[in-house]
């Protein structure tokens, strides 16, 4: 008969090291003896327990900072969740910590390991401020993130979140240069009644940039005005798969105008969301969902089809319309599809459509932000014959050596120029300035936003080659677009009737 039984110990040794050792015991009696016997057998195991540790150190924190990593901050936060579900008294709080200014610390130093150094440095600083019960977790990059425990107020969490950005103000030395730092931080609470950490964690990053967009180094609370806003995203987000292809969607098409003659050139392609419920829905709610939900690919995909298929339509209905052209947008998202090249091609082979008379507009920031992805993906399109525009000109930081290099056609000043252009105004002075160099690099010019005829007149006057707004023309249905396109053949008729009957009467 025998029992048997095994556990670890942890140990120390004459040196007051740690040793870890695994003990297995026996006891067994022999036949017809009343006295039970002992066999224990210990062996070291502390070889195996740090390397146990060293996994699951690797696992769950950060390698840079020690700190907490993404996943096991995840967990940490799910038992909170849990816990203030079972009871309410449990109420915890998180921030979203981003730093403002990172990138530029990288740049101007010009070397990862001076990044390192001030995350290392500023981790500190996050780690002495909170109180020893909160979990300060690093989640990637220059992200952080903080637990707050036994949280009964929002108050008591924004005069936290307070010390900290005072904290993060003081200068850090780093690789012998004192930096100052600032920091955007989002918070949200229990109140708001979780029922998953994603979401938690969703809404103070939202709460994050809400702290960027308005200024950067302060904090944002999430409150019930941006639940609101993300609920209706959330919806927004699930609807608008579905919407691309069940109709829900259309195009609008705005004119463009040669200023020197009220000539048609072509069309701008907008797209537009009829939703059942809410009704129209502008672009700037759902295009950035569609980037952020990997929906802008087949989004543009539908714009350049559509379009496509609509400019050949009217181009055919009359020789007058056949060199008509069609701008498409793309975005940041499309720009970094390896495939955009290939479903730019398919539209054109789809509506029998010539290469020239497409143009994909670019926005300015997207195409200096991601010039390196750019650049294969403009010479491309170029080789394909596709003319290529760069839009909203002048809003961003363009440089000049760039311009002059990228393989685009025309320039669209942006509207806010044409918007407060007075004559001997500084935004005339920036029109003209962009017509002039536009012209000096060869390249079109395009102003967007006409709304009035002194607008007109003064673009034209510069020698601005093309433009469209509300002055000449609101973006029209294609159904409106037949219409225009029939009054435009109508003028035609009239103009030439005209010209004949002038020539008649000089014979007689």
């Amino acid at each position: 008969m025998s029992s048997r039984s095994r556990l670890e110990l942890r140990c120390s040794n004459h040196g007051g090291d740690e040793v870890w050792v695994s003990a297995h015991c026996s006891f067994f009696s022999e036949s017809g003896s009343s006295a039970p016997c002992l066999i224990l057998q210990a062996h070291d195991v502390s070889a195996r327990r740090r390397a146990e540790a060293g996994l699951h150190q690797l696992a769950f924190h950060d390698a840079l900072t020690g700190l907490p990593n993404r996943r096991r901050f995840g967990d940490l936060l799910a038992q909170a969740v849990q816990a203030a579900q079972a009871d309410t008294t449990l109420g915890f709080a998180v921030m979203f910590l981003d730093f403002d200014r990172f990138k530029l610390i990288n740049d101007s130093l010009g070397h990862t390991a001076a990044g390192d150094e001030f995350l290392l440095g500023a981790s500190r600083r996050l780690r002495d401020t909170v109180r020893p019960v909160d979990v300060v977790a690093r989640l990637g990059g220059d992200e952080f993130a903080v637990l707050l425990y036994r949280v009964e107020h929002e108050s008591g969490v924004i005069t936290l979140a307070e010390r900290l950005l005072q904290s993060l103000r003081q200068p850090l030395v780093v690789a012998g240069s004192a930096l100052t730092a600032s920091a955007s931080i989002g918070i949200t609470t229990s109140l708001i009644g979780y029922e998953s950490p994603a979401d938690v964690l969703r809404d103070a990053d939202i709460a994050m940039y809400r702290a960027k967009a308005a200024g950067k180094d302060r904090y944002a609370l999430f409150d019930a005005v941006l639940h609101s806003e993300v609920t209706q995203r959330v919806r927004l987000e699930g609807e608008l798969r579905a919407a691309i292809g069940n109709g829900q969607l259309s195009l609008v098409y705005q004119p463009i105008y040669e200023l020197a003659t009220a000539r048609l050139m072509g069309f701008e392609a907008l797209a537009r969301w009829t939703h059942p419920d809410l009704g129209a829905i502008g672009p700037d709610a759902f295009i950035p969902i569609a980037e952020e939900t990997g929906l802008i690919v087949p989004l543009t995909d539908f714009v350049l089809h559509r379009a496509c298929q609509d400019l050949k339509t009217w181009q055919q209905s009359d020789p007058a319309f056949a060199a008509l052209t069609m701008n498409v947008n793309i975005s940041g998202k499309d720009v970094g599809h390896t495939g955009l090249v290939a479903r730019v091609t398919h539209a054109l082979v789809a509506a029998r459509l010539e290469p020239q008379c497409l143009h994909i507009e670019l926005t300015e920031n997207i195409l200096m932000e991601q010039l390196k992805a750019a650049m294969p993906l403009l010479e491309d399109l170029r080789t394909l014959g596709v003319g290529l525009s760069v839009d909203d000109f002048g809003s961003g930081y363009s440089s000049l050596a760039h311009l002059s290099s990228l393989p685009v056609d025309t320039l669209k000043i942006d509207r806010s120029f044409i918007h407060g252009m007075r004559a001997g105004s500084n935004e005339a002075a920036v029109v003209h300035a962009v017509v002039h160099l536009g012209h000096s690099l060869r390249k079109h010019v395009v102003a967007e936003g006409i709304e009035t005829a002194s607008q007109f007149a003064q673009l034209r006057d510069m020698g601005c080659r093309a433009g469209q707004g509300f002055h000449m023309s609101r973006p029209l249905t294609a159904v409106a677009v037949e219409g225009l396109l029939d009054r435009t053949l109508d003028d035609v008729a009239r103009t030439a009737l005209k010209t004949s009957f002038g020539l008649l009467t000089a014979l007689h």
